[in-house]
């Protein structure tokens, strides 16, 4: 699965794009390399309206369970939903706010 990472230091935020089917190992890496860009204060904007199929409930407690400890406050992680009304769960959150 394509993802598309842009940091902005500007704004600090990292946009990150996700393209095909989802796939965990990418989202582990969009995670390590934010851990060694030194941006985890940074806001992320993540757009999943490319994205197919969606991650199970264990999934996104393995993202959570990465990120837990390298966050010291909490940061906004707004995600642009499929379209698509047969994604549901997860992949339709709107906003959640990660652990710090």
């Amino acid at each position: 699965m394509p993802i598309r990472y842009e940091r902005d230091n500007a704004r600090r935020r990292v946009v990150v794009t996700v393209e095909g089917p989802f796939a965990v190992a990418d989202f582990l890496a969009v995670i390590e390399r934010q851990r060694g860009d030194g941006v985890w204060t940074y806001g992320m904007l993540c757009d999943l309206r490319g994205m197919t199929g969606e991650p199970a409930i264990d999934d996104l407690r393995q993202f959570m369970s990465e990120a837990e400890g390298r966050l010291s406050r909490r940061v906004p992680l707004r995600s642009w939903p499929p379209t698509r009304s047969s994604m549901g769960g997860p992949a339709r959150m709107r906003r959640s706010y990660a652990p710090r």
